[in-house]
């Protein structure tokens, strides 16, 4: 079974607020193009990830490969508007949500899945079954394609992951 992180979502609270203006001077951000909340967006191309930055010192990153590569982008966001002259606060930096996907190897008969599972499949609604599982969502598809999204940690998906494929792999199925 190979697994796949293919998304980071990490934040930084900041003990105090931020001036969006600054910091749009200091990096190469856009203002958001949603008006409900006041914010700066921006995408950096190496690794490709993207920061929202909010004025009550919120920062959002996604896109990350791994926590340590979000961690890393946000610190390095903090290095860059401190070399600008900019105050910034202590940062308290958590993950929020993993997302991981997984290819078993062998095609899902989702009905049973479901019935031995414990999970919920509506085709009409969804292709797939959903089960949540320690705060996490795990979804299955028929071609064998398994996501585990809501996770804190990688090694949290991989355990999720894997406890699933192990149950589907002794479920009779079809080779992919």
């Amino acid at each position: 079974m190979s697994l796949s992180v293919e998304n980071v979502v990490a934040t930084a609270v900041l003990d105090s607020r931020l001036n969006l203006e600054a910091v749009e001077d200091a990096l190469p951000a856009q203002w958001s193009r949603v008006r409900r909340f006041r914010s700066l967006v921006c995408r950096l191309p190496r690794p490709r990830v993207t920061l929202l930055i909010f004025e009550a010192g919120k920062v959002v990153c996604t896109g990350a490969k791994s926590e340590a590569e979000a961690f890393s982008v946000i610190n390095s966001f903090f290095e860059a508007v401190k070399a600008r002259g900019l105050r910034v606060g202590e940062a308290k930096v958590s993950v929020q949500n993993v997302v991981v996907s997984s290819q078993l190897g062998f095609e899902v008969d989702l009905e049973k899945a479901s019935k031995n599972l414990g999970g919920v499949y509506e085709p009409e609604r969804f292709p797939g079954v959903i089960m949540k599982r320690e705060g996490a969502s795990i979804l299955v598809f028929s071609n064998g394609r398994v996501v585990c999204a809501g996770a804190k940690s990688a090694e949290k998906a991989y355990r999720l992951i894997g406890e699933v494929g192990s149950k589907l792999s002794s479920l009779p199925h079809e080779p992919a």
